[in-house]
């Protein structure tokens, strides 16, 4: 396991110096490492998966990161931690490049979604839910 964690260091330390090329290969290695001795529904597993995706889109491989990082946050809500800032962080760029790519549904859905999280985890008046619904496209 420590060197799936090296691996996804390695990815965050060229995507830091933008070098998505070298970033894509260490998160991918990682992701293979981190599936073999994890097990493909870990969190560790998705966080990798997650930011392999978002390499990805910035490498212009929409479709291929949006598979990445839906899957990822289908590993986290099957965790049961679909109401956590990481699973409603993942969200939020999800409903992003869904507008990005100008698929107003979709985004619209996965926004809905994340208000619909917040009002059950904070209330209906919290100041989170209202960020949440002031952020909806």
């Amino acid at each position: 396991m420590r060197v799936g964690a090296a691996l996804h260091n390695l990815g965050q330390f060229y995507l830091v110096q933008w070098q998505l090329e070298k970033a894509h290969i260490y998160y991918e290695r990682a992701l293979k490492i981190k599936g073999r001795v994890l097990g493909h529904g870990h969190t560790d597993y998705a966080d990798t998966m997650y930011h392999l995706g978002t390499v990805m889109y910035l490498e212009g491989k929409e479709n291929d990161s949006e598979t990445l990082i839906r899957n990822s946050i289908s590993i986290l809500e099957e965790g049961g931690q679909v109401e956590s800032f990481t699973c409603l962080r993942r969200l939020r760029y999800l409903s992003r490049i869904l507008l990005k790519s100008n698929r107003l549904t979709e985004a619209e859905n996965v926004q809905r979604r994340i208000l619909h999280i917040m009002e059950l985890s904070k209330g209906r008046k919290s100041l989170e839910t209202a960020i949440a619904a002031e952020h909806r496209p």
